[in-house]
């Protein structure tokens, strides 16, 4: 494993993704907005101590969310290749979140009519690509066994942080 521990390797990765995410989430917000409302976006994720250990702990569903939001970024700038590849991505990497994506990308199609026919087309393109993926998952549903793992995070909110970055601090 590249001469480290993988042990390592799993620790870089943990962090990392975590910072890519938040410069992802800058990127995106800052690319349709501003700098300011990207920077209280970031501010809010960075806050939260379980935001950190969810990302960290579900790499997959991280990655999944990097895509999709970047997807969503391409599908307002009317790139519908890069959008649908993105989107291809996501399925790619998680078995859930891209499901969520492509539910919100239907819903915001429908609010915002002019988007619809894009959005429709970029699900269309990533569920063709993912085809193969999807009807394994399909295939192997009656081995998926739910259960609870009783895994609750705690609504986090330090109110000093909030407090300050709104006065300006």
């Amino acid at each position: 494993g590249l001469g480290m521990p993988l042990m390592l390797i799993a620790k870089i990765f943990e962090f990392s993704i975590f910072i890519l995410l938040l410069v992802v989430i800058w990127y995106v917000i800052n690319s349709l907005f501003n700098e300011r409302i990207a920077f209280f976006s970031i501010l809010a994720g960075s806050c939260c101590y379980s935001f950190y250990l969810a990302a960290g702990n579900l790499i997959p569903a991280s990655l999944a969310l990097i895509f999709g939001l970047l997807s969503y970024l391409y599908i307002e700038r009317k790139k519908l290749i890069a959008a649908s590849i993105l989107l291809t991505f996501s399925f790619y990497s998680d078995a859930n979140i891209p499901l969520f994506i492509a539910l919100a990308f239907l819903i915001y199609g429908f609010l915002n009519r002019d988007k619809l026919k894009i959005c429709l087309v970029v699900i269309l393109d990533a569920v063709i690509l993912s085809s193969p993926l999807l009807i394994h998952q399909l295939s192997s549903l009656a081995y998926v066994n739910l259960s609870n793992i009783s895994e609750n995070f705690p609504l986090e909110l330090n109110i000093w942080i909030y407090i300050l970055a709104v006065i300006g601090f």
